[in-house]
């Protein structure tokens, strides 16, 4: 039997994972520092689909801690200095048809080809 993705499901971009391990913390600390379950983040672990509106309010969380972290702005660097919030915005989220690397990938080269196809 074929199944079809739900229209409302997406995953967090697999290249990038690399870089949010570093804030997520325990099982006991990750819904205060990123809020997510820990189950949402095993699956953001696998490449798994997440609903859309979860990502997008990790993606919110997330970003406002890439704002100050050197291994986001050197992925996502702005012309004028800091974040480009619009390259980091488009390559966080993915369809489940569109993850094209896996860990083992070049973090900063797959993220940039994520931004650059969004």
């Amino acid at each position: 039997m074929t199944t079809t993705p739900r229209q409302n499901m997406c995953v967090i971009n697999p290249a990038l994972v690399p870089l949010i391990a570093p804030f997520v913390g325990s099982q006991s600390e990750i819904m205060l520092r990123v809020g997510i379950s820990w189950n949402s983040w095993n699956k953001i672990l696998a490449a798994r689909p997440i609903r859309i509106s979860m990502a997008e309010r990790f993606r919110e969380r997330i970003g406002k801690i890439a704002l100050e972290t050197e291994s986001f702005v050197a992925v996502f660097p702005a012309a004028e200095g800091g974040l480009d919030h619009a390259a980091f915005d488009r390559a966080f989220i993915v369809r489940p048809d569109q993850v094209i690397c896996d860990r083992a990938a070049d973090t900063a080269q797959a993220a940039k080809q994520y931004a650059l196809a969004g």
